[in-house]
């Protein structure tokens, strides 16, 4: 795959109106889109999926994966294949950040707990907290520090999952790790 010029940039810039770092995503989604049209297999598609494109790689802190790059994240923990669309033929990621039937078994076998915090008068009124805890009989005391946040209680136990499997920082292709909405 060619790299992507300056020029290249430059062209959909004036083409799209948009900003030099919009064009770059623009561009670097086509080449994606290019290599899982020509992949001849499910192996050439996770060879697109789970590689970057360019080689670019940034190392985030699994408490502030979101996304995209949070089911990516998941799928390389679990050692996964991507998923496949039959009805638009591309491979995708599965959405185990969104997805209950996709991560409720997943959250029952590694035992992630997790509870909502109540208290209206902090800023983190709301959040859900998720941890695991393997020992039988144990019991859980929660802390912000030994626990994963998020907005949800599936992001929350999908950070915990991924921390438990592949550490506080994670290796993510840059283009899964772009601005979040």
């Amino acid at each position: 795959m060619n790299p992507i010029t300056r020029e290249d940039i430059e062209h959909v810039v004036a083409e799209k109106d948009c900003s030099l770092m919009q064009a770059k995503e623009i561009l670097r989604n086509r080449q994606q889109r290019k290599q899982v049209r020509e992949a001849q297999n499910i192996s050439d598609l996770k060879a697109v999926l789970f590689a970057p494109s360019g080689g670019e790689i940034m190392k985030t802190k699994t408490s502030e994966l979101v996304g995209a790059a949070l089911d990516w994240a998941v799928a390389k923990a679990l050692d996964t294949e991507p998923g496949w669309d039959a009805v638009n033929s591309k491979a995708v990621l599965l959405p185990y950040s969104t997805d209950w039937a996709l991560s409720g078994p997943l959250i029952e076998r590694e035992d992630i707990s997790f509870r909502k915090y109540h208290r209206p008068d902090s800023a983190a009124h709301g959040t859900y907290y998720a941890m695991t805890c393997r020992k039988s009989g144990a019991t859980i005391v929660w802390h912000k520090d030994r626990s994963f946040r998020g907005p949800t209680p599936l992001i929350a136990a999908m950070r915990c999952y991924v921390a438990s499997k592949l550490g506080d920082e994670v290796e993510i292709p840059e283009e899964l790790n772009g601005p979040h909405p």
